[in-house]
């Protein structure tokens, strides 16, 4: 296994703090529970000068015959859900109310979306567990099911990140360690990167930094899709992670340990190292958190208007210097 760190990443998104910097960030965010089979939401607050994270009072939005991950369809309105039996839940976040849709296959795990293509797999452990794919609309219905085997170096993924027309996976057992590598989705075939992966269950592409995300056993990852450089370490609030969502701005939420850690990385752009971490308890047998940003979010931390201006600029030059470190590094 490769370790080290993509300190172009790093460099920009510290470029970006120096330029914009806000006071409180506010987003709501959307999980499941996996007793009680329960998807809910609730706000948060995060001031980033004080150090204080704050949360709402949680919304329950409905009850499933079985939730486990999630993501919105694209308009932002429905929560697709997987339960781990194979059958997707559309739920419509305003009345609550939702259908469901069977799947090919022993069952749903966790989900990703491409455009308008959402996939899913079998819960771990399952060899056999075929990769599933619909075309899904703006509320969320589900068209056009397939399925394909998974063959290779892994032959079932958890999870799945899109980045520069290359598709990642992880395949891992619950909460921690697997393995991670790159999946051709037009054979099914897999190729290994790194096996043995504490962080590698839940798996995000990270706006911010333009690494992928990892999360496992209470250990937070970086995958690099340019050098497939994996950079990993403990948490230091919690010894458990299941799903974490990175909010654009250099935050991130995570679910594990019957409760949410919040990590604050902006200034450093590093999120195995944040500069700030803490533990929010009360939780109970949580499970997934769905996307804040980028594919699959229903919206994420938002910062005061009086920062955007200088936000926007800072973006700017992040991503110039982003774009000149991976065409050297190809």
């Amino acid at each position: 296994m490769k370790l080290g760190l993509f300190l172009g990443s790093a460099a920009a998104a510290a470029f970006v703090a120096g330029l914009a910097h806000a006071e409180v960030w506010n987003g709501t965010a959307y999980y499941t529970y996996f007793s009680g089979q329960r998807v809910a939401s609730i706000t948060y607050s995060y001031d980033d000068v004080g150090g204080t994270f704050s949360l709402g009072s949680e919304h329950v939005i409905t009850t499933l015959p079985g939730a486990d991950g999630l993501l919105f369809a694209p308009g932002g309105t429905h929560l697709l859900v997987t339960g781990q039996g194979p059958t997707i839940y559309n739920v419509d976040v305003a009345t609550g109310t939702f259908t469901s849709t069977n799947i090919p296959g022993p069952g749903a795990f966790h989900p990703a979306i491409s455009g308008s293509t959402f996939y899913t797999s079998g819960p771990y452990g399952q060899s056999d567990a075929p990769l599933v794919s619909a075309t899904v609309g703006a509320n969320g219905a589900l068209s056009n099911i397939q399925s394909q085997n998974v063959t290779g170096a892994d032959s079932q993924v958890t999870q799945l990140a899109f980045v520069d027309g290359q598709v990642f996976y992880d395949n891992s057992q619950p909460n921690c360690c697997g393995n991670v590598g790159v999946i051709d989705l037009t054979t099914g075939v897999t190729t290994q990167i790194a096996s043995g992966v504490t962080s590698a269950h839940g798996m995000v592409v990270d706006p911010y930094t333009g690494l992928i995300d990892l999360f496992g056993g209470g250990w937070l990852g970086t995958l690099d899709p340019v050098t497939h450089i994996i950079t990993q370490n403990a948490s230091t609030t919690t010894s458990d992670f299941d799903q974490g969502a990175p909010d654009g701005f250099g935050h991130a939420l995570i679910a594990g340990s019957n409760g949410i850690t919040f990590v604050d990385y902006r200034s450093g752009g590093d999120i195995t190292h944040p500069e700030f971490a803490t533990f929010v308890s009360g939780f109970t047998d949580i499970d997934d958190i769905a996307p804040l940003a980028g594919a699959g979010s229903g919206g994420g931390g938002v910062p005061e208007p009086a920062a955007w201006a200088l936000m926007i600029v800072g973006l700017g030059a992040a991503g110039a210097m982003l774009r000149r470190q991976r065409l050297r590094l190809a």
